[in-house]
């Protein structure tokens, strides 16, 4: 389950322009480390906000960033980290990445392929939620970051 979204910033024409005078190794360095640390608040809320059942969804909360070489690009997502899991009873393992999405989105009532018969499950979009209330903490903190990275690959080219 994914979900495109974005922040806007006031100066980042700007900031974009500064970036693109370090070197290209450290651009991408730059713009991941502030799109990771600009995130934290998302995170945190996330994890803060996740139902609690066995506590495995809200232990396996956490944040991934990426950037791409081809031009500016930074990513970074929200959601279950993949080595949590929760032994249930009877030796069940509980993986939060394989159920995050009925969380998040719910489920309507029905059968399985055995027959079997599954409850409705009302959307709990705690994600989503965090991510909106944290919006303008997120892009706030990301052109601080970004400014500071900057500075800190210019002090390093010794220009």
């Amino acid at each position: 389950m994914s979900v495109k979204t974005g922040v806007s910033v006031k100066n980042m024409e700007r900031l974009l322009r500064s970036l693109a005078k370090i070197p290209q190794k450290a651009q991408g360095k730059a713009l991941r480390n502030a799109v990771a640390k600009s995130m934290t608040p998302v995170s945190k809320k996330a994890r803060s906000e996740a139902p609690v059942d066995s506590g495995a969804l809200k232990r396996s909360i956490g944040k991934k960033s990426k950037s791409y070489q081809r031009g500016l690009i930074a990513v970074s997502m929200v959601g279950p980290r993949k080595r949590i899991a929760n032994v249930m009873s009877g030796n069940r393992l509980r993986i939060p990445r394989h159920y995050v999405h009925l969380v998040e989105r719910g489920r309507k009532a029905g059968t399985n392929k055995r027959g079997g018969r599954s409850g409705a499950m009302k959307a709990n979009d705690f994600i989503q939620r965090s991510y909106r209330a944290s919006k303008r903490e997120v892009a706030d903190r990301l052109e601080t970051f970004l400014r500071q990275n900057i500075r800190k690959a210019w002090k390093g080219t010794g220009r």
